[in-house]
């Protein structure tokens, strides 16, 4: 299991940290992207782990970097970015408690513009973990639902939504659904240009 794991994180690194000049270059497009959420997070324990709780409570706050969005139509768009999240120690339960964590990796997600100022997202992401005080290293795959809603005219070079991010995390001993509220922001490379001129 240890060997597995390892090889996993090896390999999610690489993933990682090969991404990191293909998302550092150019996007095709005039548009990225920054989010930010504060989230609780639930752990959800195996039969192995014996744990009197069904679920244990963290707090995690994070975000991703999208430098790298594609339009595919008028009403869809597939981006790529960069994630990165800290989630808290569980609350404490008798004398136990589950440990904080990091992630950081990559991210998917398609848009789906359902009408101007609402936002339907579905998206994936290939996470490393590390687990402190540890540095234990844990591959994490996650799957997000989320709804967006403008806060923000769309001829705004800045167009601000509040989001509702849903999300399950996929490990090899145990999975965490969470779910919160957060802020994203896109900035429109073309009207910024014009307003310079």
């Amino acid at each position: 299991m240890k060997l597995s794991r390892l090889a996993l994180s090896t390999l999610f690194l690489i993933i990682i940290v090969g991404s990191i000049p293909l998302f550092a270059g150019f996007s095709i497009t005039n548009r990225y992207g920054v989010s930010m959420d504060v989230l609780w997070y639930g752990s959800i324990p195996s039969e192995f782990h014996h744990d009197p709780l069904p679920i244990r409570s963290h707090l995690s706050i994070g975000g991703t970097f999208t430098p790298a969005v594609f339009p595919i139509g008028d009403t869809v768009e597939l981006s790529a970015g960069l994630s990165g999240y800290y989630t808290t120690r569980s609350i404490v339960f008798g004398t136990t408690f589950w440990r904080p964590f990091m992630a950081f990796g990559t991210s998917i997600d398609m848009s789906l513009y359902i009408s101007p100022s609402f936002v339907g997202k579905i998206g994936t992401a290939l996470l490393l973990g590390m687990y402190l005080p540890t540095w234990e290293l844990a591959p994490i795959w996650r799957l997000q639902l989320a709804g967006e809603y403008a806060l923000t005219e769309q001829s705004q070079r800045n167009r601000w939504f509040v989001r509702i991010p849903i999300s399950v995390d996929i490990r090899s001993d145990y999975i965490s659904v969470f779910a919160g509220i957060g802020f994203s922001c896109r900035i429109n490379r073309l009207i910024a240009k014009e307003q310079n001129r």
